[in-house]
């Protein structure tokens, strides 16, 4: 597009600002129409300064407390039982038994101390000194 003819655009914008851009057939020419009608349908920019943010805003309680997370042991495997498809039962010596949920990884050796913790989400790690932790679910004895 010449110069000649954006001159001529924009004074067809200029004279008439109602123009409707969808009949304009060049899309450089047409983009700059409806920039022209946006700019003159702006409200002009006042002059005043921006509002100051406002100051550090207290918080109303304290945040939570993370809970402590503790590294004692929390039981010792009195017996482990071999189940189907690599899993483990593992009963606790004070009555409490898990079974494995992932073949992946060995039980955990009788006499072992372990310490049993819950995720965020629900699920029961049993970890045991010196190895990766063990995903475990509570199972009720049969006695």
């Amino acid at each position: 597009m010449s110069v000649y003819s954006w001159i001529e655009l924009l004074a067809m914008i200029a004279v008439s600002p109602t123009q409707d851009c969808r009949s304009v057939a060049d899309p450089g020419a047409r983009l700059s129409c409806y920039d022209a009608r946006e700019a003159a349908s702006a409200p002009p920019a006042s002059n005043a300064a921006p509002a100051a943010p406002a100051g550090p805003v207290a918080r109303s309680a304290p945040p939570p407390a993370s809970p402590a997370v503790s590294t004692e042991p929390t039981g010792r495997v009195a017996a482990v039982t071999a189940l189907r498809y690599g899993l483990f039962e593992v009963r606790l010596a004070d009555g409490r038994l898990f079974e494995t949920a992932s073949n992946a990884i060995s039980p955990p050796a009788v006499g072992a101390s372990v310490r049993l913790r819950r995720s965020v989400l629900g699920t029961i790690f049993m970890d045991v000194p010196g190895r990766p932790p063990i995903t475990v679910r509570p199972r009720r004895s049969h006695q």
